[in-house]
């Protein structure tokens, strides 16, 4: 799980082994760059051993951070949206297994309008899954 706190501390936690809770892994203090991150998720988009981390900042870019781990901080960074994309009328963006090959690999977003998608089988590259409408637009 990561967290990211309004002073631009940016934590990262894992499960604890044999015990089930999260304990702190790592810290670090980012620049006021991170001011701008308004979204933030995780799910394993690159079918590594870490998960990845998705951000979509206020000019509407989303980076995929790839294997973020305790060792390796935020991992690779790749676009996946341009700056002034579509993207800047997200407003929740989250991560997890909802299709049939049961891997964290599906993003729901739902849009500034009221428009719910469900994006399947999302990978690295500049494109985002397969999209499924879940909720029409207000």
């Amino acid at each position: 799980m990561l967290v990211h706190k309004p002073d631009n501390l940016v934590l990262h936690f894992r499960s604890a082994p044999l015990v089930g809770q999260l304990v702190g892994v790592n810290g670090a203090g980012c620049d006021a760059a991170w001011r701008q991150a308004t979204l933030v998720t995780a799910g394993d988009f690159t079918g590594g051993a870490n998960w990845d981390t998705l951000i979509r900042w206020s000019d509407g870019r989303v980076i995929q951070y790839q294997d973020t781990g305790p060792s390796g901080g935020l991992g690779n960074e790749i676009q996946t949206a341009a700056p002034q994309s579509i993207r800047t009328h997200d407003t929740v963006m989250t991560a997890g297994a909802y299709d049939s090959n049961k891997w964290p690999d599906d993003l729901i977003i739902r849009w500034s309008d009221g428009e719910t998608t469900l994006y399947t089988r999302t990978r690295t590259g500049t494109t985002f899954g397969d999209e499924r409408t879940l909720v029409q637009p207000a």
